[in-house]
């Protein structure tokens, strides 16, 4: 999600309406980035949203910059500690005793190289899964095998992310997306819309891209979807 601001703070007495670029102006220390996010309102976002700040000259004219930010959440972090099996407890962090990896509706599970431990394997999905964001950072990657079904809210691809789902079927519940840094990294072999969806990169899908009992719901597609070629 790109996240719109349209909060107005008042600095030096000079008012700055950040939902309108080149209109008024603040002065910030070099080297405090964060006082920028922090004056605008903007670490307010939704987790797993983001924003591109563009950054001009006092008189408008010039641009001197972007700075892009993503929040993610604190979810529940991938270590690979005993094996690849998405299924294992001892492959998380952050799970208590009644919890389980692959039963995680409405929970953000995380996959990220920096957190890897012991074995440090890459997760494969051979089971039966569900999720409610999954969120796969710069350099890592998911394989989803043996034809098994992925329920999940939200895939979010940062960077060079892979999410390899050429066997099986992932399916997108209520309030769902599909974001990708590098979309040509992401393979699906069917998916199955169950609510409302958008798809912010482009999504290559080998067999079947369906929909079920939308009445109400609406599919945005920000980008395209490409059937039959994977």
């Amino acid at each position: 999600n790109t996240t719109t601001v349209t909060k107005k703070v008042r600095i030096a007495e000079t008012e700055y309406d950040s939902s309108s670029p080149k209109t008024g102006y603040f002065e910030v220390p070099a080297g405090s980035a964060n006082k920028i996010f922090a004056v605008l309102g903007l670490l307010n976002i939704d987790e797993n949203s983001s924003f591109i700040m563009t950054v001009y000259s006092p008189d408008g004219k010039f641009s001197l910059g972007s700075i892009s930010y993503t929040k993610t959440s604190s979810g529940y972090l991938w270590t690979g500690n005993s094996s690849s099996d998405w299924s294992v407890r001892d492959n998380w962090s952050g799970l208590d005793a009644s919890e389980q990896p692959d039963r995680m509706a409405g929970k953000t599970l995380i996959v990220d190289y920096a957190n890897f431990t012991g074995n440090k394997n890459y997760p494969n999905i051979n089971n039966t899964s569900t999720a409610g964001t999954i969120i796969i950072k710069n350099g890592a990657y998911i394989t989803a095998n043996n034809n098994t079904e992925l329920t999940v809210g939200k895939i979010l691809c940062m960077g060079d992310a892979y999410f390899s789902a050429t066997e099986g079927t992932v399916i997108f519940s209520d309030d769902a997306s599909f974001t990708a840094a590098n979309p040509d990294n992401s393979k699906f072999n069917n998916v199955k819309i169950l609510g409302d969806f958008t798809v912010n990169s482009k999504m290559s899908v080998a067999k079947n891209f369906s929909a079920e009992g939308l009445g109400g719901k609406t599919i945005t597609l920000n980008d395209n979807v490409i059937v039959g070629k994977n």
